[in-house]
């Protein structure tokens, strides 16, 4: 490869930037790992799949979606084994109402990938999604969880999941284990407290909704 052979890009001869390494690694202890990500863009190695799916992304985020299931048809028409392009396909047919197709896709995309926690994780999403089928949704976030304990948001859905099954103790913890990866999320201290208070626990619920005044955001969310 020559220097002739770059390819000029809107930034400039190469870009830098930043992603988190959600697999592998040694473990950390607090905060997030980053990794920094070199780039050139090749004139005679173009990149089509890469390319159908990021056009893909856009038009999803454009609201096209016709048009992004296109690219990510293309895309995985030439590379059937792109997880990535699976996992977006996926995602826009669960947009589109098409959970069965949806789920058919992601689980073509863990035969691949066995423990891909994305891919677990919106498996976990979809299912609840489609209803009675929390059990095999709680399952999907387990071993999701299993993989990847540094997801604070992950960890949040499962206590969630966990009491709507009415297991109060797994619940609440997984509420601790999400503070413990972001010790600011508000939502999870807020629900740990109602939790407490629920059960006739003030003492400890004070503490916890002490700290959940100490977060940013303090609406309760659901990630399911």
């Amino acid at each position: 490869m020559g220097i002739d052979k770059t390819v000029d890009m809107e930034v400039g001869g190469a870009t830098f930037r930043p992603g988190s390494v959600r697999h592998g690694g040694s473990k950390v202890t607090k905060g997030v790992r980053f990794i920094l990500g070199g780039f050139l863009l090749i004139e005679d190695r173009v990149e089509h799949v890469r390319r159908l799916k990021n056009r893909g992304a856009g038009l999803r985020r454009e609201g096209k979606l016709m048009e992004a299931k296109k690219c990510f048809e293309w895309a995985l028409a030439m590379s059937p084994k792109c997880c990535t392009c699976m996992k977006d396909l996926s995602e826009l047919y669960m947009t589109l109402k098409d959970f069965s197709s949806s789920e058919s896709i992601l689980r073509d995309a863990l035969l691949l990938i066995p423990n891909d926690s994305d891919a677990l994780f919106s498996l976990g999403v979809l299912l609840s999604e489609m209803g009675g089928r929390d059990e095999e949704s709680r399952e999907a976030y387990v071993k999701s969880a299993a993989i990847n304990a540094e997801d604070h948001e992950l960890m949040y859905n499962l206590a969630m999941k966990f009491g709507d099954m009415g297991n109060v103790e797994r619940e609440r913890e997984y509420y601790g284990k999400c503070v413990e990866v972001k010790e600011d999320y508000g939502p999870a201290w807020l629900n740990w407290g109602t939790s407490l208070a629920e059960a006739g626990e003030l003492d400890g619920a004070a503490e916890k909704f002490r700290e959940a005044g100490r977060g940013g955001d303090l609406q309760v969310k659901s990630l399911r």
